[in-house]
């Protein structure tokens, strides 16, 4: 933890760090599951638990309806959820059912790969219609796996694998 935030070793260990500590374990969290967070982004136990942990948790818990599941894609989405990631999941779930994708495909897509609605917008929305624009339909699960796949695939890579297909044939 030290070595990638070395200013949690001046944060107030019962004021700052223990309530999250406590509230991840009020929750369920495992403790290897909460060492595991802490170590991989020590800066959640940084930010406002009020202001922040608690409405993200909330909102995953109300996607999913379970503690567990919400649990399972916290662990997943922490550094995303420091980058904005409350104020990105529900507009972008919000543009996903707007364009009649299934909810067990909306919420595949925040449990497997919560990485994918933590974008703006603005650029999901280009996504989406880059994918309805392959011909793939909004009803089936491939068309969130293809969201995923453009959110994590940079344009150069994205042209040189095209031209890699293309020169096969």
């Amino acid at each position: 933890m030290v070595t990638r935030d070395p200013s949690i070793l001046v944060a107030h260990s019962e004021k700052t760090v223990l309530p999250k500590l406590e509230f991840f374990h009020s929750i369920g969290m495992p403790p290897h599951d909460i060492a595991l967070v802490a170590s991989r982004t020590p800066k959640i136990l940084r930010c406002s638990l009020e202001n922040c942990i608690v409405p993200f948790y909330g909102c995953l818990k109300n996607l999913l309806q379970s503690d567990e599941k919400a649990i399972t894609v916290f662990k997943r989405a922490t550094k995303f959820f420091l980058h904005g990631g409350l104020r990105q999941l529900p507009p972008n779930v919000a543009i996903l059912k707007k364009y009649d994708v299934k909810e067990a495909n909306v919420l595949f897509l925040i449990a497997q790969h919560p990485e994918s609605l933590m974008m703006r917008s603005d650029e999901l929305v280009k996504i989406v219609n880059r994918v309805i624009e392959f011909g793939i339909d909004v009803s089936k699960s491939v068309f969130v796996r293809a969201i995923n796949v453009l959110y994590c695939t940079s344009k150069s890579t994205w042209e040189a694998r095209k031209n890699a297909y293309r020169k096969w044939g």
